[in-house]
């Protein structure tokens, strides 16, 4: 254009030059607007890659947040079966060489060979069980394996359970108490009666009187079983609440020269439950322990050790007796089942219910030093345990 002003003022430019430099002015004008409108092109894209990067980034770690917070044990293996992530719900089965331990390998194999899935496992040191499954992740040979708490479901279909057996035992209860009235009555006049001063005679009214009240007493705790559908979850400090509990037992002229052992990792440790049935089934397993260890050291001994599972309180209660026998260990908790004549056996089936009912755990478990215990492992200490009110148990 320069050029073409200087030959127009010189008066050397033909009319031929005009149309040249016309046209290439309006391509070179074509060409900047097209090199405009892609750089802007370009600069929105690449601000909207930059966005886009930044959102994967924020998904990222939020998805990283989740599954390690999610209650769900999460492992994931590549190829050769090398551990690539696990998440904080699946530490209970990664050995301390950040390796998964042998019982989840092995379960891996098995699903590789046969392809069953679906496999039930209960941790170490634990009464919980889990549902591990696995499945192939992508194309490159990654595994990911799901580790599921399954206790809270076993805990739900057995409080159902425990309901409608808990109302038809009420109901029976009350049928039986009817007639035990009359009998008892009965019993009582026959021991005032002046025909029966024979010493046979009245042998046979004090068997009579003492299965009576043995009778009663079941059915005082179907109907008190029944009657504890109707509970007041609190957050309880488990540590107070145990040193009150021993305090009473020190206190008690019972069990002269006690020794009550507390160990506690944690003085915080904070567990929603029901105070009073609390207090119940601890009273119920360490009267039992406390009897159990005089019979066999002649000392009244109890240890209570509270510590903390991956934010779930654990309590367990050691004596000194000579352990449940393998055989009866399955039967520990069934109603009715006791190894002593004068036990109602109803003591720890109804401990484990109450448990249920506040959504923890009572079982008995064996420990790596050959000592054996109860163990009651409390529900998380953030979870919202609904109140629930038994209008059919107020109007027993």
């Amino acid at each position: 254009l320069a050029k073409h002003v200087y030959t127009q003022l010189t008066g050397i430019a033909s009319s031929s030059d005009e149309i040249q430099v016309g046209m290439l002015g309006i391509t070179f004008f074509g060409v900047s607007l097209g090199i405009q409108y892609l750089a802007k092109y370009i600069q929105q894209t690449q601000d909207r890659a930059v966005l886009s990067e930044l959102k994967i980034q924020e998904l990222a770690e939020l998805n990283r947040h989740i599954v390690q917070r999610i209650r769900t044990g999460i492992i994931i293996f590549d190829d050769k079966k090398n551990l690539l992530l696990n998440n904080k719900a699946a530490m209970p089965f990664i050995n301390a060489q950040n390796t998964p331990n042998e019982k989840i390998l092995e379960l891996l194999h098995q699903w590789q060979d046969n392809g069953d899935n679906n496999y039930i496992l209960t941790p170490a040191h634990s009464a919980a069980e889990v549902q591990v499954n696995f499945s192939a992740l992508d194309e490159k040979g990654h595994i990911i394996t799901f580790i599921d708490d399954i206790s809270d479901i076993t805990q739900q279909a057995l409080q159902m359970k425990l309901a409608s057996l808990g109302r038809l035992s009420a109901s029976i209860a009350h049928e039986i108490r009817n007639p035990l009235n009359a009998i008892s009555h009965s019993v009582q006049l026959l021991e005032e009666s002046p025909d029966l001063k024979h010493e046979s005679d009245q042998r046979l009214l004090t068997i009579a009187s003492t299965h009576i009240t043995r009778i009663d007493e079941i059915i005082r705790n179907i109907l008190g079983m029944s009657r504890q559908q109707q509970y007041h979850p609190e957050r309880l400090n488990l540590l107070d609440f145990i040193h009150t509990i021993k305090d009473e037992y020190l206190n008690n002229p019972s069990y002269p020269n006690i020794q009550f052992i507390i160990e506690a990792k944690d003085t915080k440790l904070i567990a929603p439950f029901d105070s009073s049935q609390l207090q119940q089934i601890l009273s119920n397993i360490i009267d039992n322990g406390l009897r159990y260890s005089l019979q066999q050291t002649g000392e009244y001994w109890i240890k209570l050790q509270l510590s903390d599972d991956h934010e779930k309180a654990v309590l367990n209660i050691f004596d000194q007796g000579a352990g449940v026998p393998d055989e009866h260990t399955d039967k520990l908790f069934e109603p009715f089942f006791t190894s002593e004549s004068t036990g109602t056996g109803l003591g720890l089936y109804l401990s484990r219910e109450l448990c249920t009912l506040n959504q923890s755990q009572l079982s008995y478990v064996h420990n790596d030093g050959g000592d054996s215990c109860f163990q009651i492992r409390f529900a998380h200490a953030d979870r919202d345990i609904v109140m629930k009110l038994s209008t059919e148990a107020d109007k027993e």
